[in-house]
Order: C-alpha cells, then structure tokens, then sequence
C-alpha cells in the first residue's frame, strides 16, 4: 500500500496514513511517535523498558504497529519505518503547538537548544535530542532541564553535559572522559546510554542509580576502569565487572559482547533477580560462577 502511495497526490498520503495511525490506541500512538521522531534504527527492546516504566505497553504496541505496517523489526531488532510514515510523526508532534516547548517532542537541534536555554517550566516536553556541532564548547546543566517536569527520554550527541538527571539519558558520541561528580546521584534514572564515546572512567555513588535499568557503554573503547553497575558493555577493555554488580537487582539483560579483556564472572551469591538474558560471546569467561544457576528467570545465555 504504502508503494501505490508514493504516486498518489499528497493530501491523499496524509489522509491515508491518518487513518492508519488514528486506528492504533492511546499507548500505541505514543510508541509510533517516539520511534519516528528519535528511535529509527534504534533497537527496540532498549526503548521498551522506558515504555514499559511509562506504562506504555511496549509489547502490545509493537505488534499493533507491525500488524498496521506502520513499523517493522529488522534483523537485529532494530525498528524501521518507512519516510511517508516518519513524515507522519513528525508532523503530528509539530502540529501540536506553534511554540516547541509546548510540544511533547523536541528533536530539531534549534528548537531543542532555545528551549533549554529559556529555563521555563514545562510539562508538555517528554522526549528530547540535541546534536551538537563537532569541537562545541557548549554545555548543560541540571538547571537547564529540571523545568522540563516530564522528561523522559534525553539524548545528547557531541554534547558537554553536568547535573542529576532523571528518565532516560542517551549521551551518545558524547566527546568526553569522565563523567562530571554532580552526575554521581542518579537516583531516578532509567536508561543512560553512552555508546562509542572516549570515556576513560565511569565512577558511580554507591547505592545511586537503583532505578537503572539500561546502561549502553557499547564501542568505548577507551574505558578502562569501572566502579559500579553496568549491563551493557560491548566491546569495552575493562578487565573484570565489580562484584557490586549482583546487587543491580532490576537489571533484565547482561551483555558484555565482545569485551576480550573479561575472563571471569564474580564468583559470589548473585542477586539480579529480574536477569533474563546474558551475551558473554566473544570474551574470555571459560566458566561461569555456580551462583548462575540461581538466576530462576535467565531464558539463556551465549557463551
């Protein structure tokens, strides 16, 4: 259908695709404009544990999504959405106020930036990404966010960041080599996602961050030293994950892919009672610690 579209005048497109979107229910809606605004090639099963937090139903709504044709899931779960159909989205959320910061969504770079610098107070924006120009020296700070009431998603590329942050933090490209000491009480963040950054140190309070779900420090290269959770590590040099891991009782997947310089579990009484899924394949771990088997909820693991 969406082929025969391509040819047929523009306001028939938007008229058609409507209806399609108009049919999927309130949570659904909320999926589908995510996923056109920030999450396209993103892996899904990342996003759903925010829109499961947010009660969206993650689940349910990806396979309306699927069966209206509206998103699809590609080989390695990355959501897809045809240009019609992002067009659809975006021109939603732009529709629903002429002033951004009344919008539920801010992805372009302008209008994101102006918003955060105006420091007005907000409950309108829920998700918001800013990619700043390679060498930037500009920065952010709690104060520039804590006006924003209901943010749950933040993604920040090529960006100088400081603060406490709630919801979901992606920092991804971010230029930088330790996280700030203010970023130390991360007491309500879900997801915080630093993928193929030059980060060297990744130092946590202990007992901060026990509503993480997510932490994505795939492609860092450069990291060498971890004091605290983490479960997501692929590709990172760090020698050994911190016994203090098994207290990440929320944590639902494990993945330490590709991290050649890990050659073993720690061998203590695990308690991450939620973990469903451990990628260990192409590390050094020969053997797993006997306190893995009491992981009643692991669906299985790739060693």
């Amino acid at each position: 259908m969406l082929e025969k579209l391509k040819e047929a005048p523009p306001e028939k497109v938007e008229h058609v695709l409507k209806i399609s979107y108009n049919a999927l229910d309130k949570y659904a809606k909320q999926i589908f404009l995510d996923i056109a605004c920030f999450l396209i090639g993103k892996d899904w099963r990342i996003a759903s544990y925010m829109w499961k937090d947010y009660k969206l139903y993650p689940f349910s709504g990806i396979d309306a999504l699927q069966v209206m044709s509206t998103v699809k899931i590609g080989e390695n779960n990355e959501l897809l959405m045809y240009d019609l159909l992002k067009t659809l989205g975006t021109q939603i959320v732009l529709n629903e106020d002429r002033i951004p910061g009344n919008r539920s969504r801010l992805w372009v770079h302008n209008e994101a930036f102006s918003t955060l610098r105006k420091k007005e107070r907000t409950t309108k924006v829920e998700a918001l990404g800013l990619t700043c120009k390679e060498g930037s020296d500009e920065y952010f700070t709690s104060a520039e966010f804590a006006p924003l009431l209901k943010l749950r998603f933040l993604k920040l590329d090529r960006a100088i960041m400081r603060g406490d942050f709630t919801g979901s933090l992606n920092i991804k490209s971010t230029l930088i080599l330790r996280l700030p000491e203010e970023m130390n009480s991360l007491d309500n963040l879900k997801e915080l996602l630093n993928d193929k950054t030059t980060i060297r140190h990744l130092h946590f309070l202990r007992g901060s961050m026990r509503k993480l779900k997510i932490l994505s420090i795939s492609s860092c290269e450069n990291l060498a030293e971890l004091s605290e959770f983490t479960n997501c590590l692929d590709e990172s040099t760090i020698p050994g994950l911190p016994n203090s891991v098994k207290l990440l009782e929320g944590l639902a997947e494990l993945s330490l892919r590709d991290c050649q310089q890990i050659t073993a579990l720690p061998d203590s009484d695990w308690m991450l009672k939620s973990l469903q899924k451990m990628d260990l394949s192409n590390t050094r771990i020969k053997a797993l610690p006997e306190s893995i088997r009491n992981l009643d909820r692991l669906e299985g693991y790739h060693l």
